[in-house]
């Protein structure tokens, strides 16, 4: 293969004394080339030394899935069929299974997750799903727990989250250790060190990307050749998806449900408050449920009362006293969730939400993930500049999950030029790849999620975003040297810049 590229040596030369801007282009490719190479060549290699699965769970009964499909309430979309049919093949070619279910917000992954596990469970093999936050396992378990009964089939979920009660928790291990538990349910407690698992043969990481390498490979040890399946409701720009996932098979699910009704998006100053207040009570006389997000707990909470956000107690007054001065006499029933409530209560607030108890949750993000109420069709966010748009994309994913139309609201605090044109993408769009696109623009690649991700991917010379093209020639490239045997079998990491170093010096074409 060869692509014109300068020869690495005079690279290093051209980057330091470039007799011209021609110059400087050439070097900074040809070094680019060498980090994204030496970055791809790690992921492959790892990839190709991990290919073979569990020969006892190449012969699932495939028939059994798809009568569990048939017996749900509604109709899987044809993106969902086919990822369904990506991993049963994944299984049924005993390939050892690394993959991403990579679909929007309310797009149905979970629902796909509990099929493949409840099939799985025939095997008396164990399933883990692990998500980040104690909000989504609740939601997740009690799920999982309406679609076994609906199926009317005996298996035991267990759910594993750090704040059970001593007795509960070693219930629940036992149960693991036992295999009486096929599928485990849970937040970082299903890796502590105390749960040990008799047959672990599937991994299922909800929102993966909240999850460091570490964390996952820390579960990944607690079973033998498991399988991985990871999941994410962040769009990740096609850019940066081939770059992170480049070890991984990808299957998307584009495809909405065919009943929802796109959301509605407006932004409003906070002078405009009175017409979201009055867009509420409109909602709650149809019968419907509203969230409101704040991004802070309370008014002395580090740096909140200082910048002057909203918080869930005081804006819970504040919801209070507009009903209280409404003619009609409209007295909703008002609670405010965040991560400092016990679990206990956590959960039956969040139980009493979804079933119609609550008219209004103020909440912070812990709602982003993980709560799914039907009849939710208006959410308004506060100080939505605060939050990433990737953040603001999930929450906006709390409504809109029913045939009814449904409303977000972002007021807009700072009112900037930048903060109207990033909300602007918000207001325009419900289309969380588009919006993933536009936030690596403004924002750039080390900001995606919302959160500065230092160190996880650092190059020196390459830009991932700007270097889009090297990025897709050194993949290219790292499969050629790897299916032509030129560098050594079961190369680690350690050695692979200097081999590869020593491997362009001996006269290698680029």
């Amino acid at each position: 293969i060869k692509y014109n590229m300068t020869n690495i040596n005079d690279a290093f030369n051209l980057i330091h004394f470039p007799n011209d801007m021609s110059d400087l282009i050439k070097a900074h490719n040809r070094l680019a080339f060498h980090e994204l190479l030496i970055f791809s060549l790690s992921i492959k290699i790892n990839k190709h030394k991990n290919l073979v699965g569990r020969k006892d769970l190449s012969n699932l009964n495939n028939d059994l899935i798809y009568k569990y499909i048939s017996l749900l309430p509604y109709t899987l979309t044809s993106d969902q069929i086919s990822c369904i049919n990506d991993i049963l093949k994944d299984f049924n070619e005993c390939k050892k299974i690394n993959r991403l279910i990579e679909g929007d917000v309310g797009s149905g992954k979970s629902i796909i997750a509990f099929l493949i596990a409840l099939l799985l469970s025939e095997k008396k093999v164990q399933t883990v799903i692990m998500v980040p936050t104690e909000v989504l396992a609740i939601q997740h378990y009690n799920n999982i727990i309406n679609l076994i009964n609906l199926l009317n089939i005996n298996i035991n979920v267990g759910l594993l989250t750090g704040s059970l009660k001593n007795n509960e928790r070693n219930n629940i291990i036992k149960g693991i250790k036992n295999n009486d538990i096929s599928i485990v349910i849970g937040t970082h407690a299903c890796y502590s060190q105390d749960v040990v698992y008799n047959d672990l043969a599937l991994i299922v990481i909800d929102e993966q990307h909240r999850f460091g390498v570490n964390q996952r490979k820390e579960l990944e040890n607690k079973g033998v050749n498991v399988n991985v399946i990871s999941m994410s409701a962040t769009p990740i720009p096609r850019t940066l998806s081939l770059l992170i996932y480049m070890g991984m098979d990808i299957s998307r699910i584009v495809e909405k449900p065919s009943n929802r009704i796109p959301i509605k998006n407006a932004i409003i100053d906070p002078s405009k408050r009175l017409f979201a207040y009055q867009k509420i009570k409109e909602e709650i006389l149809k019968g419907h449920k509203c969230y409101i997000i704040c991004s802070s707990i309370e008014e002395n909470e580090e740096y909140g009362s200082f910048m002057n956000t909203q918080n869930v107690y005081s804006y819970k007054k504040i919801i209070e006293d507009y009903f209280k001065n409404q003619k009609d006499l409209i007295k909703p029933i008002i609670k405010v969730l965040h991560g400092k409530i016990n679990s206990n209560e956590k959960e039956s607030i969040i139980y009493d939400f979804i079933n119609g108890k609550i008219d209004i949750l103020i909440s912070t993000t812990v709602v982003e993930v993980g709560v799914d109420c039907k009849d939710a069709t208006l959410i308004l966010i506060e100080d939505a500049p605060r939050f990433g748009l990737a953040t603001l994309h999930q929450l906006r994913g709390r409504v809109g999950r029913n045939d009814l139309q449904s409303y977000a609201i972002f007021v807009d605090t700072i009112n900037s030029e930048e903060s109207k044109n990033r909300l602007k993408v918000l207001k325009d769009s419900n289309d969380g790849f588009y919006i993933a696109e536009q936030d690596l623009k403004m924002r750039g690649p080390g900001d995606i999620f919302g959160v500065k991700q230092s160190g996880s991917i650092e190059f020196k010379v390459a830009d991932i975003y700007n270097d889009t093209k090297l990025l897709k020639i050194a993949s290219e490239y790292a499969d050629y040297v790897i299916n032509n045997d030129i560098l050594e079998k079961n190369i680690t990491f350690s050695t692979l810049k200097s081999q590869l170093d020593e491997y362009m010096k001996n006269g290698y074409t680029i």
